[in-house]
């Protein structure tokens, strides 16, 4: 065998026994895909499709549009006697040959199959024309006024992703087929359409008010990529190198535009540097839009936002655009320049863009911030696998494709290149990925063809990185311990892996920082973990006032580290590294409180220079309470970073005092930051029988960025739980206020929906709410209410709802009421699952003591056998002649 295909057979080999060891239909119990999952496979293709020129007329107020699409394919088969293109819920009128002839058609579920007589052959491209007309419910979005937002502008926008373009153009609707495109919109005065690539040109014709964009896209791309969007805008132009940027924004938000998005030059230059790559499109756009379903979509060369992220400077740094400008520009690159084959691939596009905005940050705002987000990753990861379920990143069993865009997908995708990037080192991390982005640029990608750029690269075999962290799930738990030992001038570092080891989650193997801090110097190491249990020694020649377990915060992992209370102060004090002193934290968190604990948290909260550790001292001064804790956290509502301010409030609300309330309220009557007020809002729904509802209900119509204050008052009269407030909650819950706040008011709901008919009646009538959010949070609030009666409604919505978010949600909510997920069961789940760590724990620890039972054993032996020879030298003595007397 060639040597230089035997680590490629070998990690074939690996993938396919694990893709093997998982099920081809879904678990009946198992939270993540439930019992209607199977295993999707890629779609298959009989045609290349070349090009798509797409000719729309939209009448805004009827939701309906008239359509040519001319689409210009190869056959991928010979003879091919039928195309079959996605074409949902449209109405197709005819379909020509390139001579004008008519193809004969038929229409069948989402499909639209072409008889092609005689049958298509040959490597010569192929036009055919299908003209068609309807009324998109999905894919396309129409925006505008009604009696609950008079004031909402009229609009339309496009959301392809993951399989909805089949909704309004007939197409290869899945991302393993790549086109360019041209879009010719014909709109009415004073709209205007913004699409894809470069503007042709614009066709005025004044006898019927209309105007004509044509715009095309030169290249390559998926059908999910494709964007239109139309509305009155202004448009705001700069130029970024040789890209023209153009920012689309409603006339009143224009100055917001700049605060929103002016570093976006800098973000382009970044990643085109760090990628190696010039940014491949004729113009970059970004258009901001209402209603929209997401924060924002990537669609190439034109990115489509929620207009809720235009603010002004006084929200910020709570509420910034950077992360998401920069979230969609690297997708620029990531998802659309190169493009997953295949959805359960997802992560190559979301975990890519996810982990270069880190990285922007890191460049922009240093090592501090970029870690502080890389916790944040792990953190978002850990609480879907701790509270909601556990699944490989690459996970071919499912419902729908969006339940794939979850954190396993975005964060613990981010925390795997972020491992890479720590195992291959800079320099190779880099080129792998500059390797892997030039090699497939324009192209479509499974994880493998990542795995082999980076080998390629590197040199290194990288088969269980990807097995581990990628096809197998979860992450490693590490307990460490640690001693020095004075005559060997050496520390003892034992690393036990105390996670429930199985099919899905392995042992893991990892390189891993450990750092050993003395009074003269600090010595770093970098060993291997490979087994359950390990020991390495490592030299010191003084006891060492910290030792570090990966420092930088490289691996994914939980870590119980159990350290005296000196060196956690030590660590708090002196760690250089944010995420050590973030660490020291919630060590001194799970302690006891003592008096050094609550000065040493005090001083952090105060003299920290990064603002992520005054936060975190805060949470950990709410936790442990108390007058001392007050006093520390009185001081740190004053503090000039709103998100230091809003931690505050937030852990004054722990302490329920009446100091702590006299702060919060004063806090909520007035701060420089729209969002620190919301935190204070929220927070007095900590203070029951207090009065607070009156002051709450009071600021109700209070002004503040995208309403977030009115949100938080909601959430506090939720929190209150009085039954006297259900009036003012069912009244928020009214079509036509401030739709974050409807949400806030269905979900308070949900607890008095067993005990009011009229609150159970209100949330089913919201279960047919125009607005998705409200049909989500009422679908919540019915599940978490346990009210068998609500079963048939939410059968309802899952039969009739378009949408695969809210879809899921009411399955969750049917699958509690049905009893397939009772809390007693998660409770017992629970339980075996501490049973089974406590097992593993005390195997470790069986471990532990017979390795020391045998040291103890080895020394008792050398001992008597010193012991036998000193009696020997003793009798030996005793027996000897006596020596003569001196005279």
């Amino acid at each position: 065998m060639n040597a230089r295909l035997r680590p490629l057979l070998v990690s074939s080999l690996w993938i396919f026994l694990v893709l093997l060891m998982l099920p081809t239909r879904a678990v009946a119990d198992d939270p993540f895909t439930g019992p209607r999952s199977e295993r999707r496979l890629p779609k298959e293709r009989t045609v290349d499709i070349q090009h798509m020129k797409v000719s729309l007329t939209i009448h805004h107020s009827e939701g309906r549009i008239r359509g040519k699409a001319e689409i210009t394919l190869v056959p991928l088969r010979d003879s091919l006697a039928e195309v079959a293109l996605d074409c949902a819920e449209l109405l197709v009128k005819k379909v020509s040959r390139p001579d004008g002839k008519p193809y004969k058609f038929r229409q069948a579920g989402e499909r639209l199959m072409i008889e092609c007589d005689p049958p298509l052959g040959g490597d010569s491209p192929v036009t055919i024309t299908i003209q068609y007309e309807g009324h998109p419910k999905r894919g396309l979005y129409f925006v505008g006024p009604d009696d609950g937002y008079p004031n909402k502008p009229r609009q339309i926008y496009s959301q392809g992703e993951p399989e909805d373009t089949r909704f309004w153009i007939p197409c290869h609707d899945y991302p393993n087929d790549r086109t360019t495109s041209e879009l010719i919109v014909t709109v009415k005065r004073p709209y205007i359409a913004i699409s894809n690539g470069r503007l042709v040109e614009v066709v005025d014709d004044s006898a019927s008010g209309s105007r004509t964009f044509h715009w095309k896209e030169d290249v390559a791309h998926v059908s999910y990529l494709i964007s239109l969007v139309v509305g009155e805008f202004n448009e705001i132009k700069e130029q970024a190198g040789d890209v023209m940027l153009s920012y689309y924004v409603s006339r009143e938000d224009t100055e917001k535009a700049a605060t929103s998005f002016s570093r976006t030059p800098e973000m382009m230059k970044f990643f085109a540097e760090r990628i190696g790559l010039p940014y491949p499109y004729e113009k970059y756009s970004q258009v901001t839009v209402h209603d929209f379903m997401w924060g924002g979509m990537e669609n190439i060369s034109a990115t489509t936002l929620t207009h809720r992220t235009l603010h002004t400077k006084r929200s910020r740094p709570i509420a910034n655009s950077d992360g998401l400008v920069a979230h969609e520009l690297a997708h620029q690159w990531w998802g659309d320049l190169l493009t997953c084959r295949s959805w359960p691939h997802i992560w190559l596009n979301e975990g890519f863009a996810t982990y270069f905005t880190s990285l922007w940050f890191e460049d922009t705002d240093g090592v501090d911030e970029f870690r502080y987000r890389v916790l944040g990753h792990h953190r978002s990861y850990q609480g879907e696998d701790r509270d909601e379920y556990r699944r490989p990143i690459v996970q071919d069993v499912y419902i729908d494709p969006m339940n794939l865009f979850d954190s396993h997908t975005y964060q613990k995708g981010a925390s795997v290149l972020h491992m890479l990037r720590f195992v291959l080192g800079e320099k190779g991390f880099w080129r792998g990925i500059r390797q892997y982005a030039k090699k497939h640029q324009v192209g479509v990608v499974e994880t493998e063809d990542f795995r082999r750029s980076m080998e390629d690269a590197t040199g290194r075999d990288l088969s269980t990185f990807f097995r581990q962290w990628v096809y197998q799930a979860g992450h490693p738990k590490f307990r460490v311990t640690w001693d020095w030992d004075p005559k060997m001038k050496m520390v003892e570092l034992r690393v036990t892996q105390v996670h429930r080891v199985d099919a899905l989650t392995p042992l893991f193997e990892t390189p891993v920082g450990i750092e050993l801090t003395m009074k003269a110097e600090t010595k770093s190491f970098r060993v291997s973990i490979r087994d359950r249990d390990q020991v390495y020694y490592l030299p010191a020649e003084t006891r060492p006032q910290m030792v570090r377990f990966d420092p930088g915060g490289w691996i994914l992992k939980e870590l119980e580290f159990k350290k005296g209370r000196d060196e956690i102060l030590f660590q708090l004090e002196f760690d250089s590294d944010v995420i050590g002193r973030i660490e020291a934290i919630r060590m001194l968190e799970e302690t006891s409180p003592f008096p050094e604990g609550f000065d040493a948290l005090g001083k952090r909260i105060v003299t920290d220079s990064f603002w992520g550790v005054r936060v975190e001292a805060a949470g950990a001064l709410g936790t442990w309470g108390g007058r001392a804790a007050f006093t520390h956290l009185a001081r740190a509502a004053g503090d000039d970073d709103a998100r230091v301010r809003r931690a505050a409030v937030q852990a004054l609300g722990k302490l329920r005092s009446e100091p702590a309330l006299r702060i919060v309220r004063s806090v909520f009557a007035g701060d420089s930051n729209d969002y620190v007020e919301a935190a204070a809002a929220e927070t007095l729904g900590e203070f029951h029988g207090k009065g607070v509802e009156k002051e709450l209900i009071a600021g109700l119509d209070r002004p503040s960025h995208v309403e977030v204050l009115r949100t938080g008052i909601v959430r506090a009269l939720g929190k209150l739980h009085q039954e006297d407030l259900i009036p003012t909650l069912l009244l928020e819950t009214k079509y036509g206020r401030p739709p974050r706040s409807r949400e806030a008011a269905i979900k308070a709901l949900g607890e008095f929906a067993g005990k009011d008919p009229k609150v159970r009646e209100r949330l089913v009538t919201l279960l047919r709410d125009p607005y998705i959010w409200a049909r989500r949070a009422a679908a919540d609030a019915l599940g978490a209410a346990g009210d068998p009666d609500s079963l048939e409604d939410l059968r309802g919505l899952l039969a009739r709802e378009p949408d695969a978010r809210v879809r899921e949600r009411a399955r969750l909510a049917i699958r509690k009421l049905e009893g397939r997920m009772p809390q007693e069961l998660d409770r017992q789940e629970e339980r075996i699952q501490r049973v089974e760590e406590e097992r593993e724990e005390l195997r470790a620890r069986l471990a532990a003591l017979e390795e020391e039972l045998a040291r103890h054993v080895r020394r008792r032996r050398e001992l008597e056998v010193e012991l036998r020879e000193q009696k020997e030298r003793i009798r030996a003595l005793e027996e000897a002649p006596a020596a003569p007397a001196l005279k």
